[in-house]
């Protein structure tokens, strides 16, 4: 079911170069949305790799998400959740693009890039996503661990050995 968007003018695009080490991927979404008259941001540290081949505007990844439009993530679950730490930050909408096997939190894959085109016309629907603060407390000392645990948060005893009690709080 389409709904009636905001049109992306300014696009994120993060790939997982590991995955993607030709930037075969990356090319193919890059032109993809310089075609549709959009600008894209990338990290600076794609700025070694991509030198001036493309027309894009290197970000600090304090800065990369802050007023774009969307983000496009091309990689695994791993390579979307380190995104979307910054993307929720500036609740920036992310679409995730599998590039691996399987793929649990990416919407499309690989060879449905296609439906990117539209973010463009303004014909997509965002799914909003829970989101977990995690926080230890020890006695009177509390301490963030994560502000913004898309899928979930790993806490372990720097004893392994050693039982541990949690109380976990949900809102």
């Amino acid at each position: 079911m389409d709904c009636i968007s905001k049109k992306v003018k300014t696009a994120v695009l993060v790939t997982n170069t590991v995955k993607d080490r030709e930037l075969e991927h990356f090319k193919k979404i890059y032109e993809l949305i310089k075609d549709n008259g959009a600008v894209v941001r990338v990290p600076i540290l794609y700025k070694e790799m991509l030198g001036e081949r493309f027309d894009v505007t290197f970000c600090e990844e304090s800065q990369l998400y802050r007023e774009a439009d969307a983000a496009v993530v091309l990689g695994g679950d791993g390579t979307i959740l380190k995104a979307a730490s910054g993307a929720i930050a500036e609740d920036c909408p992310l679409l995730g693009v599998n590039l691996g096997r399987i793929g649990y939190m990416a919407e499309i894959g690989k060879d449905e890039t296609e439906q990117i085109k539209r973010l463009f016309e303004g014909r997509y629907k965002i799914s909003e996503r829970m989101t977990l603060h995690v926080s230890v407390e020890d006695g009177e000392m509390c301490r963030t661990v994560c502000e913004n645990a898309l899928n979930d948060a790993v806490l372990r005893p720097a004893s392994m050995g050693r039982v541990q009690a949690l109380n976990v709080y949900s809102d």
